[in-house]
């Protein structure tokens, strides 16, 4: 298990684009909410892909939708096809922003973690 700090840490190294695609693939967002000690990644990923796509399905068709995570229920294959694009094109650009955030709240608190050492190393002394 990775350390507080330690994900903290990992959090400044992510600034490119590389984990908001790799979210594409299955478990990596899980696995860089293990390693990097948040769960913003998925929160953000999961719930507001599903709120893009009830909105997506709203002006799509003539039907309440209600998106579940593991069946896509009665839709027309073209509706279909536009929430498998929005899918591909919108994961990494939530992902990228969840990342950001992620990354900014670690700075925070490695920030903060920091200014307590130095205030105990000053007690100290």
């Amino acid at each position: 298990m990775t350390s507080r700090i330690q994900g903290w840490s990992n959090r400044q190294k992510d600034t490119g684009w590389g984990y908001a695609y790799a979210h594409l693939i299955p478990f990596v967002g899980l696995y860089y909410s293990i390693t990097r000690r948040t769960i913003t990644n998925l929160i953000y990923v999961s719930f507001g892909l599903k709120g893009i796509e009830t909105i997506a399905v709203a002006l799509l068709e003539s039907k309440f939708y209600v998106p579940s995570f593991f069946d896509e229920g009665n839709l027309n294959e073209s509706t279909e096809i536009v929430l498998l694009l929005l899918n591909l094109i919108l994961t990494p650009l939530v992902a990228k922003y969840a990342i950001s955030e992620a990354r900014e709240d670690g700075k925070k608190r490695l920030k903060k973690t920091k200014e307590e050492v130095e205030k105990l190393k000053e007690d100290e002394n």
